[in-house]
């Protein structure tokens, strides 16, 4: 894959993107004039096609007292317990800014989802798309997705393939603007 320039793509990829990709740009802090922005991830139903993925949607659950403790251990004393947390969102759907309690610089969501999957496992604390849910001094953590969401959902990929798209026609939908080069042309 490149650019119009002939220049070679950022071409990232994750397990499941949820039902729309994440901007590289904004979670990760590549170059956006050459990373994917993200893009839509429907079906013509209205459905993520990546639907059918164990990890399409996923939920964790945490006490505000444990949550506050275990950031405090790993981001240092400037957590302030009991922790309170606001989000910013993109407009993807996935957390664009992690502001937590006494820390004066937010965190990416894409660092929040780093921080959460090393102290709580990556099989519960599965991306940053996520909405959060305050209830009876706990936080319910309402997620989609698997990984980072940036470029190709895997489970997505998948269905399109099963329902008779072309590779070409995949790459061209999470890849916008990103064109195959010659030598993957010829095999068309």
């Amino acid at each position: 894959m490149q650019d119009a320039a002939g220049r070679p793509g950022a071409v990232f990829y994750s397990s499941t993107c949820g039902g729309h990709t994440a901007s590289a740009a904004l979670l990760l802090g590549a170059d956006s004039d050459h990373a994917p922005d993200g893009v839509s991830d429907l079906d013509s139903a209205g459905r993520p096609w990546c639907a059918d993925s164990p990890h399409a949607k996923w939920q964790f659950t945490i006490s505000t007292t444990e949550l506050g403790s275990r950031l405090r251990e790993a981001l240092g004393d400037t957590v302030v317990t009991p922790i309170r947390i606001r989000l910013n969102y993109a407009s993807s759907g996935w957390v664009s800014q992690v502001f937590i309690s006494g820390m004066e610089t937010p965190l990416t969501g894409e660092q929040f989802h780093v921080h959460m999957g090393r102290l709580f496992g990556w099989g519960k604390f599965k991306s940053s798309r996520f909405e959060l849910v305050e209830r009876n001094g706990g936080l319910l953590f309402d997620g989609e997705g698997l990984g980072h969401g940036v470029g190709l959902c895997q489970y997505g990929a998948m269905a399109m393939a099963r329902a008779g798209l072309t590779f070409a026609d995949i790459l061209d939908h999470y890849f916008p603007g990103l064109v195959l080069s010659a030598s993957l042309q010829s095999s068309r």
